[in-house]
């Protein structure tokens, strides 16, 4: 198996950023007019035979990881992510993660 990082959740906006009208104008705002991605934080496991998922940590307000750049796991159940926004590695014990892990049965 292997984890994939998911950065953040698909904006509304990008259901317009189809048209390449709308992704021109959206290029050329500066970064104070566009909108701002809230914290948020996710990465899935993927078994590495088909690529079904087996596992999704999700953390939806970005209290323990958001930004997720990366994401790997050590021999003893250690999740280690590095993030867009920080200069720091969030680190997530598999074994007390809670609620925030959901198996897939």
């Amino acid at each position: 198996a292997f984890w994939v990082a998911l950065i953040g959740p698909v904006p509304p906006i990008s259901r317009l950023l189809g048209l390449a009208g709308v992704r021109a104008i959206y290029a050329w705002l500066p970064e104070s007019m566009r909108p701002s991605l809230k914290p948020w934080g996710a990465a899935i496991r993927l078994r590495a035979s088909d690529g079904a998922p087996e596992a999704l940590l999700l953390d939806p307000t970005g209290e323990r990881v958001s930004s997720v750049s990366a994401v790997t796991e050590s021999a003893d159940g250690l999740l280690f992510f590095g993030n867009l926004q920080g200069d720091y590695v969030s680190v997530v014990s598999l074994a007390t993660a809670g609620e925030w892990l959901r198996r897939r049965r």
